[in-house]
């Protein structure tokens, strides 16, 4: 991220898999096959191959993961989804959350009492 919030990558890693995505961010991650952004209002936008638009936020943090994206809401739950939606039931578990870090299929959660719950994102 550069210091106005917009995304800059290096020219091998524009591939179709993790387009950049426009505009301007707080935070960024990427994933396996794509690519999402924390927007200065609290959206998510994701492109690339795994890329579907996020469910309402406003969101605080953002994880893109192999298939799958979480964020933690601005009220503390944690959301997870999917463009495989049709063939994977992404889940998350109930609770408060202060990030989400996603890795292969198995995100993990630092709680807000500090404690870590990690899930199974396809049930």
């Amino acid at each position: 991220m550069n210091t106005d919030g917009g995304v800059v990558c290096s020219p091998d890693s524009t591939d179709n898999l993790h387009a950049i995505p426009s505009g301007h961010f707080t935070q960024v991650s990427v994933g396996y096959d794509h690519a999402c952004g924390l927007s200065t209002d609290g959206s998510v936008v994701c492109s690339g191959n795994a890329a579907t638009d996020a469910p309402p936020g406003p969101f605080v943090q953002v994880s893109a993961g192999f298939g799958y994206t979480c964020a933690v809401r601005a009220n503390g739950t944690a959301v997870c989804w999917s463009a495989y939606a049709d063939d994977r039931d992404v889940s998350q578990p109930p609770g408060e959350f202060r990030e989400i870090v996603t890795n292969g299929s198995k995100p993990c959660g630092l709680r807000k009492d500090l404690t870590v719950t990690c899930w199974k994102a396809f049930e």
